[in-house]
Order: structure tokens, then C-alpha cells, then sequence
């Protein structure tokens, strides 16, 4: 089953590679020299595959390793549920599961739309954001550190989260309060490409920081520089700003359609 597919050999060296990027950018953030050591919270999928990316992770943290102070898996974290169309692929799902494919194209095109259609006996990408926002109650719990266990662990700084691509798409869609069309102009992240959420920048959604690797034979890296193109996105700050890009967004899907 797909939560027991676990890494291959380059893509346990990938998480190293990713968790020395992470070194990278929390010695930055947290320059020993200022004398103040963080604490850090990871959390994590509980597919086998992110877990053993956890921990390639941790490798390649090396000295500051010790900086996080637990690590958590949460069901939560997990992939899309495609249901019946799950492994199916965009290429075969019509032959296989004809009825069902029709049934969700009519969904997303005539009534519900891309975001609120659900896969047959699987999620939508609607499910997915509401999962991301349960879990957000957890993370800020931690960050306070004044209850309960969490008095051991004490004020959280930072999170790092391991989880898949569209769960990904949707945690930051949710935590940045990006538009819905955010979710659907974005793409899946690269394996192993690290993405950087800083909540005292304006807006906080800073872009890739580590490019990742694209699935090609060999697996090659992705220069940061070329993800983050088109990355941005636009925080309206006025009524009149958010009206004028709701206007130009259904403009676009009209000359789409």
C-alpha cells in the first residue's frame, strides 16, 4: 500500500541534502553568536516515506539537530485521498473508472468547481485545506509552550514540516490565507524542496529557499530562482485591490472555458 512505499537510496541522500539546507537557514535565523539557542518542533506525515525523510532530515541538520525539541507524526499530513481514482493517473483513470471520471469532471466543470468537487469516495482539495486548519490549532499550542506537557518542551520557534504535495499546496494556502486560486496556479513542490513560512515578514510567505529535485534519471536539482518565478502572490490590502483581482481571476477562467 502506498503508505508503506518507503525512499530509495538518492532519495534518502535528498533528505540529507534537505536537512543541510534547513542548517542553513536556521543558523540564519538563529546565529549562535547572538547566544540563544531555539527550540524546534517537527511534524511529520505518518507515511514511511516521510518518516524516513525525517530522518535524513536530522542527518543533515547535524549540529543543530539537537535544536528540535520533539518530533510528532500527524494523520493530518497525509496526501490527498484519491479514492477510487487513486493510482489510477490522468492518462488511464477514463478507461478504468469511465461513470466515475465523467461524474467528477461534470462536478468540477458544472456545478461544485475544482475546489469543492470531491474525488469518488476521496476528498477534494476543500477537504484537504480543512484538515490543514485542524492542525493549526496544535502548532500554535506548541508555540505557546504553557500547558501541559508542552511546559517541558517550552516556547516553540520554529516548525519544520514533512508531508506531500498537495497537502503541502494547502497548508500554505491556509496558513498564508492565500485565495483558493493560489492552490490551483501553484504546483506540487520538488522532492525534498524546502519552502520557507516566516510569520514577522509581510507577506509571510517567502518562497522556496532549497530548489529540490526534479523526478528525472538522474535526479537533478532545481535552481530556487526558477521555482520561485511566478511564486509570488499578491496580498490585497484594500476592498477595491481584491475586487479588481477577483475580476481579472474570472475574466482569466472565462477566455479558459
Amino acid at each position: 500500500p502506498d503508505v508503506l512505499i518507503g525512499l530509495e537510496p538518492e532519495g534518502r541522500d535528498m533528505a540529507v541534502q534537505a536537512g543541510n539546507a534547513i542548517r542553513q537557514q536556521l543558523l540564519h535565523m538563529f546565529p549562535p553568536s547572538k547566544g540563544y539557542t531555539p527550540k524546534i518542533a517537527m511534524r511529520i506525515s505518518p507515511f514511511l516515506r516521510t518518516r524516513e525523510t525525517a530522518l535524513g532530515v536530522l542527518k543533515g541538520m547535524k549540529e543543530v539537530a539537537p535544536w528540535v525539541a520533539f518530533v510528532k507524526e500527524s494523520p493530518l499530513l497525509v496526501e490527498q485521498d484519491w479514492g477510487m481514482l487513486a493510482g489510477t493517473g490522468r492518462a488511464t483513470r477514463k478507461d478504468k473508472f469511465p461513470d466515475e471520471h465523467e461524474w467528477l469532471s461534470m462536478m468540477k466543470k458544472a456545478i461544485q468547481g475544482p475546489f469543492w468537487a470531491r474525488m469518488p469516495c476521496g476528498e477534494s482539495f476543500f477537504d484537504v485545506c480543512q484538515r490543514m486548519q485542524l492542525l493549526f490549532s496544535s502548532i500554535r499550542r506548541d508555540h505557546s509552550g504553557t500547558r501541559g506537557y508542552r511546559k517541558q518542551s517550552g516556547f516553540i520557534d520554529a516548525v519544520i514540516v514533512i508531508s506531500h504535495g498537495i497537502t503541502i499546496r494547502a497548508f500554505v494556502t491556509m496558513w498564508c490565507h492565500h485565495g483558493v486560486e493560489w492552490l490551483f496556479k501553484s504546483s506540487n513542490p520538488p522532492n525534498c524542496s524546502v519552502r520557507l513560512i516566516d510569520t514577522t515578514q509581510n507577506p509571510p510567505d517567502v518562497g522556496y529557499v532549497f530548489g529540490g529535485f526534479e523526478e528525472k534519471n538522474p535526479y537533478q536539482l532545481v535552481e530556487v530562482e526558477e521555482l520561485n518565478k511566478g511564486e509570488k502572490w499578491h496580498l490585497c490590502t484594500t476592498v477595491d485591490e481584491w475586487v479588481d483581482s477577483q475580476n481579472k481571476f474570472f475574466d482569466e477562467e472565462l477566455e479558459n472555458n
